[in-house]
């Protein structure tokens, strides 16, 4: 859904309590997805999670929120993470995603559409511009929705945030991936990430997030080959936490994923610390005792994934 400017008026937004679970899940400093796309998106390991909210945006699509935040002690955020997941309504099969930009990045393996921009006092009261949206409705042969007066995506994560007690800088920079999942592009995964306007900041902003965000696509995880082709996670993953016991959901096979490659200096984010650091290290024995005994070379991750296959 196209950008509109952040607000967070009280009496114009849902109650987010009242919102239904989401059916997608949020794990530890993850998000998983099963369908439309089947994925998992990673965050930084002092992600703290939000929250999450379900509503069909503008009377027209069923979105998918989740929020993670970097934040100090007071409940200032330094870093917002917010993945979305939205379609549009079967009743509606004439309205389509567009977007403009020419700036496209690869993360898990997946084409995204890029955009920045910032954003001058966030908590203006400016509202959604919903009779644009009601006059590009009626020109597609629809009625317009009583649910377009039901609040922005950008006002439901604002009453998260809210209702979490944490508070947004009043100037704010972000950059914007977003994957279209169809072919009909009426299916979307986007991932905002945002933090404290800086100048100095503006012309690495999309090279820093690329780094905090991980995606692990199907079509990376499946065959439990070379994650770190896929996943968009830079080495500064040194610890991305999840809990042991949970299978990777991307593993069609169902193999049991203990570890997430990462790059070829530091291959691993440990979903299980304690396992992944033992196998690793026995792999890393069993490399040097191949390599002493005339092997010409050996990866110390494919013995390992080898071991937990």
């Amino acid at each position: 859904m196209k950008r509109a400017v952040l607000t967070c008026i009280a009496a114009a937004i849902l109650t987010v309590a009242a919102a239904p679970n989401p059916t997608r899940t949020a794990l530890g400093n993850s998000v998983i997805s099963q369908r439309d796309p089947r994925v998992r998106v990673v965050l930084p390991r002092d992600a703290r999670y939000a929250g999450a909210d379900r509503w069909v945006l503008f009377g027209i699509a069923n979105c998918e929120l989740f929020a993670f935040v970097r934040a100090d002690r007071e409940n200032r955020v330094r870093a917002l993470y917010w993945v979305q997941f939205e379609s549009y309504l079967p009743s509606m099969p004439r309205l389509h995603h567009v977007y403009a930009s020419k700036r496209h990045a690869r993360l898990g393996g997946l084409d995204f559409y890029v955009d920045t921009w910032t954003e001058h006092n966030a908590h203006g009261i400016h509202p959604p511009d919903t009779k644009a949206l009601a006059a590009a409705i009626r020109a597609k042969g629809y009625s317009v929705p009583a649910g377009i007066h039901g609040g922005s995506d950008e006002q439901h994560l604002y009453a998260l945030l809210q209702s979490r007690g944490y508070r947004m800088p009043p100037d704010i920079m972000s950059v914007r991936f977003v994957h279209l999942v169809d072919a009909q592009r009426r299916k979307e995964l986007m991932i905002i990430y945002s933090e404290p306007l800086s100048a100095a900041g503006q012309g690495t902003l999309v090279s820093r997030a690329q780094r905090q965000i991980g995606v692990v696509s199907a079509g990376c995880g499946a065959t439990g080959v070379r994650y770190h082709a896929c996943s968009g996670v830079s080495a500064s993953f040194s610890a991305v936490t999840l809990p042991a016991t949970v299978r990777f959901p991307l593993a069609s096979a169902g193999v049991r994923i203990h570890a997430l490659l990462v790059d070829d200096a530091r291959r691993y984010a440990a979903y299980d610390p304690a396992r992944s650091s033992a196998a690793l290290a026995a792999a890393r024995t069993n490399c040097r005792r191949r390599r002493a005994s005339g092997a010409e070379s050996c990866s110390a991750s494919r013995s390992m994934r080898s071991s937990q296959a």
